[in-house]
């Protein structure tokens, strides 16, 4: 059949060397006589009858970097392997306007500074760049034909500036005699100036030693002199504290504290020690002869105090064995102590002594009266007994129950503590000699 006998194919198309846009192959422009006249003229790669028309397509695509050979069809393979003469001769027609071209667009690369072929939007960029590049030599021009006008100006000017160098040079190098002139004198001075700085060192490092000298001895007498404040510091501190603790014990009565009197419900007490016993509460004996010692050191203590002698009797304070010894007549010992038991109590020298107490008392209270009329005893004291107006108990044991001995024990006890009272104010407002 015609359409089987029949060689399909392409025309090769070309690439933009600029933008690498696909350009198809103008076969017309390729039919002209002068493209036709430059083929004949060109010695062709291709025109060779003894080659394989099978590597002639080959050919064609490496001696033409600038075209890309699309995909042929099977039938376009052959070159020349058709049985039709005319297809042959339209393919070798092909083939040469192939080669003319690329030789053509060779020839234009080898002239020109842009490779070919190019599209027809390329060359307007190009041109548009060329235009650029000549605006931008203009403009390197007229700078450096600005410049060379200056220059020129320059070159001028340069023989008045070289003569007023010419003598600034001449007034520079008499200025450097007069300088060389000076440095002589001073060269000649200089050793004489060395003589003297080096007197003037010796000097500076004896007047150094000296200073450093005077620094340790200040800083030494410096130290002296502060452990010394410190010193007359905490002296003044210690005789402060010791004038507060003077003046506190000044004014600090040392019976009043030695001998506390008070009382614990029905009893009265003295430093603790209770003075007096009941039927519910046996207080011990040892307890009762430990308060008939502090009342006998009281009252001894406070008759020292003032100066005072009792008489007829004399107080013996003997912790809890005290005893008060008679002074007139036979010399006897009356015992401020007890142990209890019957036989205890069918003895009366504790009462006695207990009656002899309060006669001392007595006396004493007299003594405070010489000094104050109007001092008075809580609890009137007469002969054995001891009490108020209403009620007045014995202070013997005999005879009397505990509970009238207790009352009156505790009676005995506020007196002595109004006596104690009225010593040691009395010392602290008049300046009684302390015991």
């Amino acid at each position: 059949m015609a359409a089987n006998k029949q060689v399909n194919s392409q025309i090769v198309s070309f690439v933009c060397q600029r933008c690498s846009q696909p350009l198809m192959f103008d076969q017309a422009g390729l039919e002209t006589s002068e493209m036709l006249t430059m083929g004949n003229q060109l010695k062709m790669p291709c025109d060779t009858d003894q080659e394989d028309p099978g590597t002639i397509e080959d050919g064609v695509k490496q001696s033409f970097p600038y075209a890309r050979m699309d995909d042929v069809t099977a039938g376009s393979c052959a070159i020349g392997g058709s049985e039709d003469p005319k297809q042959d001769a339209k393919i070798e027609k092909t083939r040469k306007q192939i080669c003319v071209a690329e030789e053509f667009f060779d020839l234009l690369s080898s002239h020109c500074v842009v490779d070919h072929p190019l599209c027809k939007e390329c060359p307007e960029a190009v041109l548009d760049g060329y235009d650029q590049q000549i605006i931008f030599a203009q403009d390197a021009s007229k700078m450096y034909q600005s410049l060379l006008e200056k220059l020129k100006d320059q070159v001028e000017s340069s023989d008045s500036e070289s003569f007023r160098l010419d003598e600034e040079l001449e007034s520079l190098r008499r200025a450097e005699k007069e300088l060389k002139d000076k440095l002589f004198e001073v060269e000649k001075n200089r050793s004489e100036v060395q003589e003297m700085i080096k007197k003037e060192e010796e000097c500076k490092k004896q007047l150094d030693d000296e200073e450093e000298q005077y620094w340790q001895d200040f800083n030494q007498y410096q130290r002296q002199m502060l452990e010394l404040h410190d010193e007359q510091i905490s002296v003044e501190y210690q005789l402060q504290y010791s004038s507060e603790q003077l003046n506190r014990l000044r004014k600090t009565n040392v019976i009043n504290h030695a001998f506390h009197i008070w009382h614990n419900g029905l009893f009265g007490t003295i430093n603790g020690f209770r003075l007096g016993r009941l039927t519910t509460v046996p207080v011990d004996w040892s307890e009762i002869n430990a308060a008939w010692g502090q009342a006998t050191l009281l009252l001894h203590t406070l008759a020292r105090k003032v100066h005072f002698t009792f008489q007829r009797y004399a107080l013996v304070p003997y912790g809890n064995q005290s005893f008060i010894r008679t002074t007139e007549g036979k010399e006897n010992e009356l015992p401020l102590y007890g142990g209890g038991g019957v036989k205890f109590f069918w003895d009366a020298k504790f009462d006695a002594a207990m009656v002899a107490y309060i006669d001392c008392l007595q006396q004493f209270k007299r003594r405070i009266e010489t000094s104050n009329e109007h001092f008075t005893l809580p609890y009137k004291i007469s002969k054995d007994t001891i009490g108020d107006n209403k009620e007045a108990y014995s202070v013997k044991m005999r005879f009397t129950s505990l509970e009238q001995w207790t009352k009156a024990m505790k009676f005995l006890l506020t007196n002595l503590k109004w006596a104690l009272t009225w010593v040691t104010t009395t010392d602290i407002t008049q300046g009684v000699k302390q015991f």
